[in-house]
């Protein structure tokens, strides 16, 4: 992806059914939600436009279920934005610590 990167993070069962506790948890976050169907949910963080943290700059994350795992992609939607590779892992932290209090619900 150019203007983001996408993690995968594993989960047994049904990823479908816990794309709704994946967006609760990232509500916690403050994350607010754009789009949510039945395999995919897309939502946005109105952070900063201009910082080097990933924590704090605004962006959309897009997560969707894929063969045993759920699909995390980030993004911030310019197309001159790269992310380096502490962004990919902040992006894998995240992905990692929302399925992981999701799990509590499912």
């Amino acid at each position: 992806m150019i203007n983001g990167c996408e993690v995968n993070v594993a989960l047994e069962g049904d990823a479908a059914a816990a794309l709704g506790p994946i967006a609760a948890e990232l509500e916690k976050l403050g994350y607010k939600p754009k789009s949510q169907e039945p395999n995919e949910l897309t939502m946005s963080f109105a952070g900063k436009w201009i910082t080097s943290d990933p924590s704090a700059m605004r962006h959309t994350v897009t997560v969707a279920p894929t063969d045993g795992q759920l699909s995390f992609k980030f993004g911030t939607g310019w197309l001159a934005s790269t992310w380096s590779e502490s962004d990919i892992a902040w992006a894998q932290a995240r992905a990692d610590s929302v399925v992981a209090a999701a799990r509590a619900s499912l």
